[in-house]
């Protein structure tokens, strides 16, 4: 992350250790409502959410696949940002998840829309490849075979 802004950079390490903590709260507290999701699966879905209310059962869903994989720690692999002016940021990052043994468990992409607000970093836009990357490899856990590296 050491391309990253340095709040930024504090920022995704917050955000990191909240999703590692399962903790659907303090995951929450990184976005700013309305936030729009893109997610690129079988098909492009693309969804406004509109209050922090109408998040938290999505991250408590997602949080759930997390256990079900048995997801123990999130690493930035590459990032790059572009400042687009001082209050907002444009992030592309690669994650890579693994479990508690750090076995590589699958890697995706993701895209960050950032607004500083009120002295906070906060997600005001989201597009991801992520669920392909996770049906994988839960497919993979389910029949036994390698890792999602």
């Amino acid at each position: 992350m050491a391309d990253l802004p340095a709040d930024v950079a504090a920022f995704f390490d917050s955000y990191r250790r909240s999703f590692e903590r399962y903790e659907v709260e303090a995951v929450a507290g990184h976005f700013a409502f309305p936030i729009h999701i893109a997610g690129d699966a079988a098909v492009v879905s693309v969804r406004v959410v509109p209050t922090r209310e109408d998040w938290l059962p999505q991250l408590d869903r997602l949080l759930g696949m997390y256990r079900a994989l048995g997801v123990h720690s999130a690493r930035m692999l590459e990032s790059s940002a572009h400042e687009i002016s001082e209050h907002l940021v444009l992030v592309t990052a690669r994650w890579a998840l693994a479990d508690a043994a750090a076995r590589p468990l699958y890697q995706f992409n993701a895209a960050y829309t950032l607004a500083r607000i009120d002295g906070n970093v906060r997600i005001v836009a989201l597009a991801h490849d992520e669920i392909p990357q996770y049906q994988g490899a839960l497919a993979r856990r389910r029949s036994g075979v390698g890792d999602g590296g």
